[in-house]
């Protein structure tokens, strides 16, 4: 009777396991797909800050694009960066009731169980990115800020020493926006890294 209770008791853990492992993969596949799409759209609004802007400013206008690529960036970096963490805190909880502690997540992911030791290497690389998806997301906003300030600066742009002030502030978004580039690129890559650490250890649930 202990030994089936045992075999019981082991079949239980190893269903635990799977399905969160399951799970935390499909939490990163799903912040990956959205950190991909980021770096595109940050390029792309410092592509509409290349060269000097002039008024008056319209839709179509190379800042009003900038600040429509900005927006999007944003969202994106705010979605990957609560992906990444809910996907931190999957592996938490999985790993608590992988354990039989359901109630309580583990404290940290070098208490996660031996038989998830991928997924431990993962979880390291998910912070790290969500760290640099953090950083991006506040740069990003700053970078918006700028937009703003020389939007309001193109309307009286004729007035002596505005056009300057306008080109300097181009400028420090321009450059700004270069580094979160890479920053971007780099939370990417840290991502995929965590895919890659998942690769083979765990099949993908049909949806």
């Amino acid at each position: 009777k202990a030994s089936a209770t045992g075999r019981k008791r082991e079949r239980e853990r190893e269903m635990a396991a799977q399905a969160w492992k399951t799970r935390f993969r499909e939490r990163v596949m799903q912040a990956h797909a959205r950190c991909l799409i980021i770096p595109g759209k940050i390029g792309h609004a410092r592509a509409m800050l290349m060269g000097p802007l002039r008024g008056p400013v319209l839709r179509s206008s190379p800042i009003e694009i900038a600040e429509e690529s900005l927006e999007d960036a944003a969202s994106d970096l705010y979605a990957a960066a609560s992906l990444l963490g809910s996907a931190t805190e999957l592996a938490l909880r999985g790993g608590a009731t992988e354990l039989f502690l359901p109630s309580n997540p583990v404290r940290s992911i070098r208490l996660l169980p031996g038989t998830a030791a991928a997924q431990r290497r993962a979880c390291h690389k998910l912070l790290a990115a969500r760290q640099l998806a953090e950083e991006a997301y506040d740069a990003v906003e700053l970078c918006s800020d700028l937009r703003l300030g020389i939007r309001c600066l193109l309307d009286i742009q004729r007035l002596p020493g505005v056009a300057e002030l306008i080109e300097a502030e181009r400028l420090r978004a321009y450059n700004l926006l270069a580094k979160v580039r890479k920053t971007a690129d780099g939370c990417v890559w840290l991502v995929a890294g965590a895919l890659e650490d998942l690769r083979g250890a765990v099949p993908v649930r049909a949806t």
